[in-house]
């Protein structure tokens, strides 16, 4: 099975002075832009550093909402995005270890840019309660990952 840790996410309290801060500070590249998730009621911005390829993506909730928790500074980590090529095997594996499914979905409410059908899409709790993003990406090669994919 294939896997690949393909972003860190964290919450924002500012979508704007967090992508001025991350993009002229860090020289961040914006791959996807701003865009609204109605099922989540959330605004989303994915950044990209051109030369380690690393992901960042901005998640902003609006207070009141299912993810709109109180803002904790230091405790801003939403969740960390994990791409693979199977999603039931990863779940069974996460599972042996101790993480718990929290939810598996089909992903189409959450369509990328790349595959506008959509994918299959989980989350996974660690055993500490971090939660892990798992997704696959029907049609293209994991490998492309940093090729400018999600």
């Amino acid at each position: 099975m294939k896997r690949i840790m393909a972003y860190i996410g964290i919450r924002v309290r500012d979508m704007d002075r967090s992508m001025k801060f991350y993009s002229e500070l860090l020289g961040l590249k914006t791959i996807i832009p701003e865009h609204k998730n109605d099922l989540l009621s959330s605004r989303i911005i994915m950044l990209r550093d051109e030369k380690t390829g690393q992901q960042l993506e901005l998640n902003w909730y609006p207070d009141g909402g299912q993810f709109g928790v109180p803002f904790v500074p230091g405790e801003s980590l939403d969740h960390i995005g994990v791409r693979v090529d199977d999603v039931p095997a990863f779940l069974e594996e996460a599972k042996r270890l101790g993480g718990k499914v929290a939810d598996l979905r089909p992903y189409r409410d959450f369509p990328s840019h790349k595959n506008p059908e959509g994918n299959t899409a989980a989350y996974v709790e660690d055993p500490d309660g971090n939660i892990l993003e798992i997704y696959d990406a029907p049609g293209y090669s994991i490998d492309d990952v940093f090729e400018g994919g999600y």
